[in-house]
C-alpha cells in the first residue's frame, strides 16, 4: 500500500465532506473494500 497516496486520499475526503470524522470513516471504508477485494482476488495489495 503507497501511504503517501493514502494521505492524499484522506485529504482529498477531508476536503471534499469537511470533516475529519467523515475522512476517517471513509478511509476505514476504502480499506475493508480494498481487503474484500484482494480476498476475492479481485485486487492486488
Amino acid at each position: 500500500m503507497n501511504v503517501h497516496r493514502e494521505v492524499e486520499r484522506n485529504e482529498a475526503a477531508l476536503d471534499y465532506t469537511g470533516s475529519k470524522e467523515s475522512a476517517q470513516r471513509m478511509a476505514r471504508l476504502y480499506g475493508q473494500l480494498k481487503t474484500a477485494l484482494i480476498d476475492a482476488g479481485l485486487a492486488k495489495e
